[in-house]
C-alpha cells in the first residue's frame, strides 16, 4: 500500500461519519420545518382572533353611538319608524 492513499479502515470511519452526520443534519432540518409550519399556524390563529375582537369592539362602538344619539335626540328613533 502507498503513502498517498489512506487505509481502508480509515476511509470507512470517515464515510461512516459523514453519512451520520447528514441524518443528523436531515433531522434537524425536518424541526426546522416542522416549527416553522406551527408558528405560521399559531401566527394566523392570533390574527383571526385579533379580527375578531377588532369586529366586536366595532360592533360595540356602533350600538354605543346610536345610544348616545338617542339620548341626544329623543325623536330620532320616532323619525325612522315612521
Amino acid at each position: 500500500m502507498s503513502e498517498l492513499t489512506p487505509p481502508l479502515r480509515h476511509r470507512r470511519a470517515t464515510g461512516a461519519a459523514l453519512v451520520l452526520v447528514l441524518w443528523f443534519v436531515a433531522a434537524l432540518s425536518l424541526i426546522a420545518v416542522s416549527l416553522a409550519t406551527s408558528t405560521r399556524a399559531d401566527t394566523r390563529a392570533a390574527m383571526l382572533q385579533v379580527s375578531l375582537v377588532r369586529a366586536a369592539a366595532v360592533g360595540d362602538a356602533a350600538i354605543n353611538l346610536a345610544l348616545l344619539s338617542a339620548d341626544a335626540d329623543p325623536t330620532l328613533f320616532e323619525q325612522l319608524v315612521e
